[in-house]
């Protein structure tokens, strides 16, 4: 299920409310707003769910932005570097007329920390 969820503390507690009232055996969610994080993982102690014990947690951010919380979060880094690099050099290379408009996919990385664990039994 998708949940959008507004960059605020208050639209973070409230995506959580509505996915645990929709699905209250949740095992896991992936979170892809890195404002609503704190929110989220507090949001979740305080409606009594451990991370990871009852629950999963994985990020979709930059790394400093996982390894930065109280509890680091597992995590799909976002390369702004390596993204920044190619948008430059396919820039270059179209006004340069050396290629022609592409796609180009940066496979992404997910690096275990302390949010992810075992489903538990529903």
């Amino acid at each position: 299920m998708f949940e959008p969820c507004e960059s605020s503390h208050a639209g973070a507690v409230a995506a959580v409310d509505r996915v645990l009232a929709r699905l209250p055996d949740v095992t896991g969610v992936v979170v892809h707003n890195e404002v609503a994080l704190p929110a989220v993982l507090t949001t979740l102690r305080e409606r009594g769910l451990s991370v990871p014990g009852d629950l999963s947690v994985v990020a979709v951010c930059p790394q400093d932005v996982a390894v930065g919380q109280p509890q680091q979060l597992t995590s799909v880094d976002i390369p702004a570097a390596a993204i920044g690099g190619v948008a430059v050099d396919m820039a270059m290379a179209r006004l340069d007329g050396s290629e022609l408009a592409e796609t180009r996919l940066i496979s992404p990385v997910l690096t275990p920390r302390e949010t992810t664990g075992p489903a538990r039994d529903a």
